[in-house]
């Protein structure tokens, strides 16, 4: 049967966000927002055509372990153990469980450093080149969405996120993937980014892949 790639992911989207939000009071339409930041700026970038498609499946789903991982990680923590070193482990089961999920291009670890820092404070201890640059946009866009609450509208979005960027600047992220982030997202268009517009900030940006799927294809990646 032909399917709408792109209705799928938006499904699971929707599934990791009930989870997340009832688990851990992740904001709703978290990884679309993540995952129309990240098209935007790889969009800018010069990526086109399956990649983009590609990286947007990545950034729709680059939570999916989180909750699995609070189930197994932080419930069994032994003293001396921190939160954040578990939750590290989320990117490795994110990784895992998309090995066989069907990208058209390779997006081999992007998962796996989503949560890397520039200056090599990541859980991984990955810096510099050493991180996929598609990771980074991903981690950008994601540690944005959750600092300044971007699906909300508030009239000092813009300058919280320059704020919040300020500090970090040259550390967590490459100082020009910040410069970028500043060029496209304006005090005009963070409303791209609000609950009720993302929806069509999708559908009318990121550009459609429909595949012939059979009904076991389906249930694989349910």
């Amino acid at each position: 049967m032909r399917v709408n790639f792109n209705s799928i992911l938006y499904a699971a989207s929707f599934g990791l966000d009930c989870v997340e939000q009832e688990v851990l009071g992740v904001t709703t339409n978290h990884a679309k927002r993540v995952a129309y930041i990240t098209f935007k700026l790889a969009q800018a970038r010069g990526f086109a055509g399956e990649r983009l498609i590609d990286l947007v499946a990545c950034a729709i789903l680059h939570d999916n372990a989180l909750a699995e991982t609070v189930r197994t990680e932080l419930s069994s923590l032994t003293p001396g153990e921190h939160a954040a070193d578990a939750l590290g482990k989320h990117c490795e089961l994110g990784e895992n469980n998309v090995r066989d999920f069907p990208f058209q291009t390779d997006m081999h670890n992007i998962i796996l450093y989503h949560h890397e820092n520039l200056d090599g404070t990541g859980p991984a201890g990955k810096k510099g080149e050493e991180i996929p640059p598609l990771a980074m946009y991903i981690h950008l866009a994601d540690i944005l969405d959750l600092s300044c609450q971007l699906g909300r509208s508030y009239p000092e979005k813009a300058a919280q996120v320059e704020k919040f960027l300020a500090t970090s600047r040259g550390k967590r992220f490459p100082a020009s993937l910040e410069d970028l982030f500043h060029d496209i997202f304006t005090c005009n268009n963070f409303t791209e980014l609000l609950d009720e517009n993302i929806d069509q900030s999708l559908a009318r940006t990121v550009p459609e892949r429909t595949v012939d799927y059979s009904l076991a294809d389906i249930r694989h990646l349910a």
